[in-house]
């Protein structure tokens, strides 16, 4: 059985193999740190993918004994085979394609999910003073960390990443209902430094992994701060 689809599965190989060997040219364009263009020809790639294209064609063209599995084979070849040739050619990038059909796989990975024990004991240590003024403090402080962190992300975004915004605008947007005109001036005082810091930040990889990556992870945890004392405050302002 091998014997039939040997071919077929080694034209296939070659036109696999220039997506994780490159022999050849290499050039990228780089603005602010951040890569804007990239030309490649993977020489190598050629080769192989030509090779391929020309080993699976000539089985096809035998008399030789086909199966459903080889025919599979056959097709597979081609098309990988077909597609190598421009990507070889620096014509598009498998990367980045690949990149576009999952998304954010091109951004910091997130690490923060959820309070550990640590964290949560910082909010329940506040509670714990049973004190209605004392956590209202700690409400609008933790929030308009998030303001800030959050704005700065929120700008950065926009500006170097097409929008592609990584916190829950509507939940970081919500003010505690209780809060009065200064410090709702307060709040905003804060929004509006977090974009100016996010717009001032040029667009390369540091700041992204920043912007994109700690900023949300950190954004997310105060958010849970706040969540944790907002509904401690409620239940000491009720006794």
């Amino acid at each position: 059985m091998f014997s039939t689809i040997r071919n077929p599965l080694l034209a296939l190989i070659l036109g696999l193999l220039p997506f994780v060997v490159f022999v050849g040219a290499s050039s990228s364009t780089r603005i602010n740190g951040q890569t804007v263009s990239e030309e490649n020809i993977n020489v190598l790639g050629l080769a192989l993918a030509a090779a391929g294209f020309v080993i699976v064609v000539r089985f096809l063209r035998a008399k030789s004994p086909r199966t459903t599995l080889s025919l599979i084979l056959s097709g597979l070849a081609i098309l990988v085979c077909a597609a190598q040739i421009p990507a070889s050619l620096g014509l598009y990038s498998p990367k980045r394609l690949f990149a576009a059909l999952q998304a954010d796989s091109d951004l910091p990975t997130l690490t923060y999910k959820e309070l550990d024990a640590g964290n949560r004991r910082i909010p329940e240590g506040i509670l714990a003073k049973n004190d209605p003024a004392e956590t209202r403090r700690q409400i609008i402080g933790y929030k308009a960390s998030a303001l800030y962190d959050g704005s700065t992300h929120l700008a950065y975004a926009d500006r170097c990443h097409n929008g592609r915004r990584r916190i829950d605008v509507k939940t970081f947007e919500a003010l505690p209902d209780f809060i009065t005109n200064a410090e709702r001036n307060t709040l905003a005082t804060e929004v509006a430094n977090g974009r100016k810091r996010g717009e001032a930040l040029p667009c390369n990889d540091a700041n992204t992994r920043h912007a994109m990556g700690e900023l949300v992870d950190r954004v997310n945890r105060l958010q849970d701060f706040v969540s944790i004392l907002l509904a401690g405050y409620h239940a000491q302002t009720k006794k």
